[in-house]
């Protein structure tokens, strides 16, 4: 195995701070059009990688590769190419970073290189690789501790053009790194692109094959690595993605599935699980916040990349119209109690062009997120960019109080007539805990009006419902009607009030005027009741206890002529 340390300083951190974000943006120097950086990230303990697969090699060589390596701060920055550059490896298509390893993946081969604290240096310690040449072997890799998992996603010299595989490697000392075991051959079926994304965390590890919308798990039982179950996408939906991008960390997976149609046709998701003794225990379904208007949600792909760390994950929609035309994203979700909430919406702007893709590839250490843009044009086409974004898993604010009860007005009124005028007072009403806004009335006639005090003239003497609408400062309504007689005052003139006694029963007693026969009859609701002699008075004995309505009228003999309607109401 060859170890050629070929490494360079190289300013990274470019002093852009988005203040929108509070993000840094990292670019390569010298920029180069074409190069793609930030089609892969890694961010671990200060250190964040970022790969650009398409940058050409000091020969010029197209699209052999370069990973960028700084600290946080950009104090120190280092440029990695493989010893054995070739055109179209695409190194740095894939990155894992763990301590002071760094694994590079390559569409042929993966390179293990270490830091060597006492020179400052990255130098390569080991090259990997297969012997299937169009197997992709390095397109997705994982590290943890001394364990390295690499998967081929289109390994096709051993079954299938498209059937993939992976391989677990144990670092062994010296640089020698060992393979362990290799899944794949009858497991799959050809067109998953088993491999197409791969996570490791200790004895744990996860494969994602997202065109068959599964991941199958592994764990090391102390001696060999073992099958450990599978876990489906959930839904019925196919072409949902599932799988294309998981993340493993802290007991807990994330899975992403770009093509998810919940929100809307290819918006995305991702999925959780956790780790519960021996098995996996769905967690919860997250889904890009629908606050955006339709059209950015749909085809922005969130879970595209995902990324775990503690109480925090993320996922990217490289596609989203965040900003710009897919310009991309990346939305934050924090474990609070129990539940995944929305903390977050990163973008790029103001920074932010078309087709940038931020969201493309994500990272998470701690309170720190590393995402990659490799679509940013900036000194040129497709240079790319990453930006480093602060994240704060604070909790989600409680929701506002409940609005204070609000209880209706109470309507109520009197009316005082003189002759066709009607004299209309509502001051009588009120609303128990607040103002009354609105007085709104229907005098009967086809007309109304608004106040508390208010006068109506009528066209003709009639017996008119009237009804009062009062309207409280909080939106709450109450009505109340009445039924109101108008005279002109010519003929018989009656009025009538009502009485209870003995127990509460009814009395109706009514007076009247102009009356010209020695003989008047009396009519209650429309049925005469009584002929009694005219001297303007007569009580009726209702008799009836409770609440009732009733109306009068006093007619010369024979109905010829009759008073105004009277009411009398007992509540």
């Amino acid at each position: 195995m060859k170890t050629n340390p070929t490494f360079a300083t190289f300013l990274l951190v470019a002093a852009t701070t988005i203040s929108s974000e509070a993000a840094h943006r990292l670019l390569p120097n010298p920029a180069q059009p074409g190069a793609a950086f930030g089609t892969a990230v890694a961010l671990r303990n200060g250190l964040a990688a970022v790969g650009a697969p398409r940058e050409l090699d000091a020969s010029g060589t197209r699209q052999a590769g370069a990973v960028y390596v700084a600290t946080a701060d950009g104090s120190l920055a280092w440029r990695l190419t493989p010893s054995d550059a070739a055109a179209r490896y695409q190194f740095g298509r894939a990155l894992a970073l763990d301590g002071d390893t760094l694994v590079i993946g390559a569409w042929y081969a993966a390179y293990v290189f270490r830091y060597d604290a006492a020179t400052s240096q990255w130098f390569e310690e080991a090259r990997l690789e297969q012997s299937c040449s169009q197997g992709k072997f390095g397109a997705s890799v994982a590290l943890s501790g001394d364990r390295l998992l690499i998967g081929s996603p289109h390994i096709g010299c051993l079954g299938g053009s498209t059937k993939g595989h992976v391989f677990f490697y144990r670092h062994t000392g010296g640089g020698v790194w060992q393979l362990e075991r290799r899944f794949g051959g009858d497991i799959p079926a050809t067109g998953d692109y088993f491999g197409w994304s791969v996570a490791l965390e200790g004895d744990l590890a996860v494969v994602g094959s997202p065109y068959s919308a599964r991941v199958n798990l592994y764990r090391h039982t102390g001696t060999a690595w073992v099958e450990d179950g599978t876990l489906r996408y959930p839904f019925s939906q196919t072409s949902s993605g599932f799988g294309w991008d998981v993340a493993l960390r802290d007991g807990r997976l994330l899975v992403g599935a770009p093509s998810d149609n919940t929100r809307q046709s290819g918006a995305g998701g991702a999925f959780v699980y956790r780790r519960d003794g021996t098995s996996w225990v769905f967690e919860a379904g997250l889904l890009p916040p629908s606050t955006s208007p339709a059209q950015k949600l749909t085809g922005s792909y969130y879970g595209t990349s995902v990324a775990l760390s503690g109480d925090l994950l993320a996922m990217g929609g490289p596609q989203a119209d965040a900003t710009r035309q897919q310009d991309g994203a990346v939305v934050v979700f924090g474990r609070h109690n129990g539940s995944w909430t929305l903390i977050t919406t990163l973008t790029a702007a103001p920074l932010a062009g078309s087709y940038d893709a931020l969201g493309t590839a994500l990272d998470l250490d701690g309170p720190s997120l590393l995402a990659g843009a490799p679509g940013h044009d900036g000194a040129g086409l497709d240079v790319g960019a990453a930006y480093l974004f602060p994240v704060v898993n604070e909790p989600p604010p409680p929701p506002p109080p409940p609005p204070p009860p609000n209880d209706p007005p109470k309507a109520s009124f009197t009316v005082v007539t003189d002759g066709l005028t009607a004299h209309f007072d509502a001051s009588a009403s009120y609303d128990p805990d607040g103002i009354i806004a609105d007085y709104s009335w229907t005098f009967g006639d086809k007309t109304g009006g608004k106040g508390v005090l208010i006068s109506h003239t009528y066209a003709v003497p009639d017996l008119y419902t009237v009804y009062l609408r009062v309207t409280d400062n909080g939106g709450k309504v109450h009505t109340v009607s009445a039924l109101v007689p108008i005279s002109d005052g010519s003929g018989i003139v009656l009025t009538a009030h009502g009485t209870k006694f003995q127990g509460g029963l009814q009395r109706a007693h009514l007076a009247w005027s102009n009356a010209a026969s020695a003989h008047v009859e009396v009519f209650r609701d429309g049925l005469r009741i009584a002929t009694v002699p005219n001297n303007g008075k007569y009580t009726d004995p209702i008799d009836r206890r409770g609440r009732g309505t009733y109306i009068y009228r006093v007619c010369e003999p024979g109905a010829q002529a009759c008073s105004n309607p009277a009411t009398v109401v007992f509540d």
